[in-house]
């Protein structure tokens, strides 16, 4: 089906989820909820010689992640894992997000565009919260579970992130010339996203740096 109707292109609206949707940071909050304080802050404690390493000899913070997950996650039971992710995005996530955030979501849903979230944070969380705002489509971090139902502790696939979180959405839509692109972001980590946008919108929800203009970021 064309994407094209009556000469004008369709509108896709594109989000980031941490710091752009929401107010501060939730994957980290989500693991903290997932293991206990208790476990999250001792692990936490053991990784510093990777967080010295980031600083001061440029090791990759993607690395650090992963290794920060593997020791978190590996062994958890697939079934306490999504019920803790229904629970964190029923019970927490709504608190922290933005009201203009939810008010551009509304606004863009209203006129009918597509939206879509991509967002290095939890699918697991993020897909059950975008349901009830009535966003369809998520990309977010995965998580491989073994044949007993269990975490192993490793990625399912790579970090959706940067370059990752283009790649998502050439892949969901194809040629990106056939839509008009809103894409909203608040990091470094969205500026690829953001460079292909027709309208791109960066820090747009931060009560310090709001825009309502079309920000260039190239």
């Amino acid at each position: 089906m064309s994407t094209v109707i009556a000469g004008k292109k369709k509108t896709v609206a594109v989000y980031d989820f941490d710091g752009t949707i929401t107010d501060r940071h939730t994957f980290w909050r989500f693991l903290r909820a997932l293991v206990g304080p208790y476990k999250f802050w001792f692990t936490v404690v053991t990784m510093i010689p990777w967080i010295i390493g980031i600083y001061y000899r440029g090791a990759s913070i993607m690395a650090a992640r992963e290794v920060l997950i593997r020791r978190l996650l590996k062994g958890l039971t697939e079934q306490h894992f999504k019920q803790t992710a229904e629970a964190f995005a029923k019970e927490q996530i709504p608190a922290w997000v933005k009201e203009q955030a939810l008010a551009s979501i509304n606004a863009h849903r209203s006129q009918g565009s597509e939206l879509l979230l991509i967002s290095n944070s939890a699918k697991s969380y993020l897909e059950p919260w975008s349901r009830s705002v009535g966003i369809a489509t998520v990309f977010g971090s995965e998580f491989e579970v073994d044949s007993n139902g269990r975490l192993t502790g490793n990625l399912h696939g790579t970090h959706c992130q940067g370059k990752e979180k283009l790649v998502c959405l050439q892949r969901h839509l194809g040629s990106l010339q056939d839509y008009e692109l809103h894409v909203y972001g608040d990091s470094e980590g969205d500026i690829d996203m953001l460079n292909a946008a027709d309208f791109a919108y960066y820090l747009t929800f931060d009560d310090l740096h709001r825009n309502d203009q079309r920000l260039c970021v190239q």
